[in-house]
C-alpha cells in the first residue's frame, strides 16, 4: 500500500493539530507566506512559539532554560527600584544550570520571585480598581448574557 506523501505546510499544520497547539499559533502558520520550514522559523515573531516548537521537538532542557533566562532578563528594567529578587532568580537560574547553584538555592530565588510578583500583580489590581469601577464587571457579565440568548 503506497503512502500518501504531503508537504511541509500540511504536516506542519497536522502536528500543530496533534500536539494541541494554542490557535494563535495555529492561525500564524495558516497566515504565513513561508515557502520552507527554514523560511517559517526566520519570519516567526512570537518567541513563545520558536520555544514551545524547540521543546516539542527536543531541544536540550538546559537551553530552553537558558532561553528562558535571556527573555527574562528583558524584563528587568521593569523592575522597581532596588527590587533584585527577579535578577538573582536569574543569575541562580543560570548558576544552577552551569552547576554552581544548589536546587535550594533555586527553590529559594524562585520563591521570593515569585512572592514579589505575586505582590505586584496585587498591587496592579489594586491601581486598576482605582481608576476604573466595578460597573464594568457588570456590564461584561451582561454583554455575556445577552449574546447567549
Amino acid at each position: 500500500m503506497k503512502t500518501k506523501r504531503i508537504g511541509w505546510r500540511e504536516a506542519v499544520g497536522e502536528l500543530l493539530e496533534k500536539l494541541e497547539s494554542c490557535n494563535e499559533a495555529k492561525r500564524d502558520f495558516a497566515e504565513s507566506k513561508a515557502r520552507t520550514p527554514a523560511a517559517y522559523w526566520n519570519a516567526m515573531t512570537n518567541p513563545h512559539d520558536m520555544v514551545w516548537i524547540a521543546v516539542r521537538v527536543g531541544v536540550d532542557p538546559k537551553i530552553i532554560a537558558l532561553f528562558a533566562c535571556s527573555f527574562a532578563r528583558t524584563c528587568l528594567c521593569y523592575a522597581a527600584e532596588g527590587e533584585d529578587c527577579m535578577r538573582i532568580a536569574i543569575e541562580t537560574s543560570e548558576r544552577f544550570l552551569a552547576g554552581t547553584a544548589t536546587r535550594e538555592e533555586l527553590e529559594s530565588a524562585r520563591s521570593a520571585a515569585e512572592s514579589a510578583a505575586f505582590a505586584a500583580n496585587v498591587h496592579m489590581c489594586d491601581i486598576i480598581r482605582q481608576h476604573l469601577p466595578e460597573k464594568l464587571m457588570v456590564r461584561l457579565v451582561r454583554k455575556l448574557l445577552q449574546e447567549r440568548t
